[in-house]
Parts: C-alpha cells; structure tokens; sequence
C-alpha cells in the first residue's frame, strides 16, 4: 500500500485488541532494542498484560517459546532466513508465557532485536516464574511442551 501520508510501501500487520482505556498514566506503545549475547542466551518464563511485537534486527535468531492462555504452544524463530521458517516479526498476546533463546549461529554470538508493547510496558505489568512451584504449574498446564522447553533450558 502507499498513500500521501505515507509515500513508501506499508502493509498492516497488527492493531491491538486492547483499548487504551487505562487506570495508569503510561505510554499508548513502547519500542526498545534487546541484544541477547554469549553471556545472556536465555530469556526465562515471563508474562505480560499488554501485548508485545518482537522484531529482528540483526545477528543470532531468537527461539521463542509461546504457552498462550487457551492452553495450546507455539515455537517460532525470530530471523531473517524466511526460506526455514524464520519469521522477521511475531506478535505474543497479552497473556501469553514466554520465553526466548538466542539461537546458536557460527557467524554471531549476539543478536539484536526490537521489542514494542502496547499498550506501553511498564514494570508493574510483567510477571516472571516466581519460584519451582509456579514452574511445575506451568508444565502441568502444558505437558506437552516439556521435553522441547528442556532442550531449550527453560524448563
């Protein structure tokens, strides 16, 4: 698409289903880069109360792991090679457990991503596995996505 307002090519890839409605002041979307190195691989279990876009920028691509609210899961790979699979953006639902890998690639050791919330992310909004408890909780709910979580080192 193009238009006057916007003279380059665009398509729509995402509106959120949250209305902007809220109890607390916060920005209506934030955007931030994340950079997953040699000494940081492992994202662990987190949840959040907005919805949350991860794009790829550069480098090693990430492995997300998705346990969604309906009880299913979902792995995708943040990455350029589109022709394996690899997706360049991927929206996670309010809701959504997850938790992220930084793929292991003999040309990087590092890998730089971008990360928008919306509505805007705020500390008071994300949750992380509070303790061994919540994680067995979380492999009852998804039994199914134990032995791959494990491979990955986030269960």
């Amino acid at each position: 698409m193009s238009d006057e307002a916007c003279p380059g090519y665009y398509r729509p890839t995402y509106e959120s289903k949250l209305r902007a409605s809220l109890s607390r002041d916060r920005a209506a979307a934030s955007l931030i880069y994340y950079l997953m190195t040699k000494d940081v691989q492992i994202d662990p279990w987190h949840i959040l109360v907005s919805d949350e876009i991860l794009l790829y920028h550069a480098g090693a691509p990430m492995i997300q792991m998705l346990l969604y609210a309906d009880g299913t899961w979902e792995e995708v790979v943040l990455g350029p090679d589109v022709r394996k699979g690899e997706i360049m953006q991927k929206l996670i639902p309010a809701g959504t457990w997850m938790g992220f890998v930084k793929k292991g690639d003999p040309r990087y050791d590092w890998g730089l991503y971008g990360v928008m919330v919306v509505p805007g992310w705020n500390m008071e909004d994300i949750r992380m596995v509070a303790d061994d408890i919540e994680l067995e909780m979380l492999k009852k709910r998804y039994p199914t996505a134990v032995t791959r979580g494990k491979e990955l080192g986030l269960f």
